[in-house]
C-alpha cells in the first residue's frame, strides 16, 4: 500500500570481474566435445560351432568370442570394474578415466599455456 519493495537476492552468478550473468550465461573461450564410445554388446548366430570370432574396433582388438554349439556368440565389452559400476550406479554418472578424458587434458592444457 505505502509502495516499499524488497529485493531478496539468495545467490548470484558472477563471474571473475563480477559481472552477472544470471540468466544469461557465458561463452565458452575453449570448446571441446567429449566423445564416449558406448560399449559393445554383439550377438552373432551362423558361425560353425567353435569358431573362434576376432572382434576389432577403429583398429583395435576387443577379444575373441567362441561360436556355441548351436552356432551363436555374445560379446559385451566391458569398461568399468565392478567398483566403478557401483560407484556409477550410485552417482547416476559415467565415470572416465581422466587419461581418456579430452575435455580435462585440453583444459590442463590451456591453464598451463596461461601466464
Amino acid at each position: 500500500p505505502n509502495g516499499a519493495s524488497v529485493v531478496l537476492v539468495v545467490q548470484e552468478w558472477l563471474t571473475p570481474q563480477q559481472n552477472n550473468i544470471n540468466g544469461q550465461g557465458i561463452t565458452p573461450d575453449l570448446v571441446v566435445t567429449q566423445e564416449r564410445q558406448l560399449p559393445l554388446a554383439l550377438r552373432g548366430e551362423n558361425a560353425s560351432p567353435g569358431d573362434v570370432i576376432s572382434l576389432w574396433r577403429n583398429s583395435q582388438p576387443l577379444g575373441d568370442v567362441v561360436a556355441g554349439a548351436d552356432g551363436t556368440f555374445t560379446f559385451l565389452e566391458r569398461h568399468l570394474t565392478s567398483a566403478e559400476e557401483g560407484a556409477a550406479r550410485i552417482t547416476g554418472e559415467a565415470l572416465v578415466d581422466p587419461e581418456h578424458d579430452v575435455q580435462l587434458r585440453a583444459a590442463l592444457e590451456y591453464l598451463g599455456a596461461r601466464p
